[in-house]
């Protein structure tokens, strides 16, 4: 895209051992649209999916990306996601970015607290004209009960699962998608194949040159 990339680190009062990044285009003024990542396990560098976020930036997007712990607790995982976009939001000049116009893209298990972060922003007016989600891979979801999953009725979620995937069932994501309380139309699910040599596997979304490739 036309837009250049600027990163800038902000204190998370709910995760304050780790800092949450704030992707910024430049050359692109006017208020912008926000995407809120959720990483994978471990990956609360930024480097994990560094040429994805270049990107979505280079599109024109702000990027808010915050870390978590690695101990599992999903109260205080979950409470880091969503502290750390609330902080990465208040860095940035109100007239720099448009709430009304938001997304998500999540990873792994950062892929299954979107719809609990969904129901957050709702919550705060934020995504009142535009909101979606692209969930890789994603893990369980916590913190949305047992039943449907409410989340704004104008909501519009992707799900995609991988082929080669050892780590989570593309069950989940179906599981998931189905529970949203959003209309039929605003769900899709894709499902990537293997391309012989290469493996369609959890990592696929990580743009690290990491030698993973199907054996023959």
């Amino acid at each position: 895209g036309p837009c250049g990339s600027t990163r800038t680190e902000v204190f998370n009062p709910q995760q304050w051992e780790l800092p949450t990044f704030v992707f910024e285009p430049t050359g692109c003024p006017g208020a912008r649209p926000v995407i809120f990542f959720g990483h994978g396990y471990t990956a609360s560098f930024t480097e994990a999916y560094r040429q994805f976020i270049d990107h979505l930036v280079s599109r024109g997007y702000v990027v808010v990306y915050p870390g978590y712990q690695l101990e599992f607790d999903p109260a205080k995982q979950y409470a880091a996601m969503d502290g750390g976009f609330v902080a990465g939001i208040a860095s940035l000049p109100a007239d720099r970015v448009d709430l009304s116009r938001i997304g998500f893209i999540g990873h792994s298990f950062g892929a299954g607290m979107i719809p609990r972060m969904m129901q957050l922003a709702g919550g705060r007016g934020w995504g009142a004209t535009a909101m979606w989600a692209v969930s890789l891979s994603p893990a369980w979801s916590f913190l949305v009960g047992d039943g449907p999953i409410a989340v704004p009725h104008h909501a519009r979620v992707l799900t995609i699962s991988y082929e080669d995937d050892v780590f989570v069932d593309t069950q989940i994501a179906t599981e998931m998608l189905r529970s949203l309380t959003i209309p039929d139309a605003n769900k899709q699910q894709l499902v990537i194949h293997r391309s012989w040599p290469y493996a369609s596997d959890h990592l696929l979304p990580l743009t690290l040159p990491l030698p993973i490739s199907l054996p023959p």
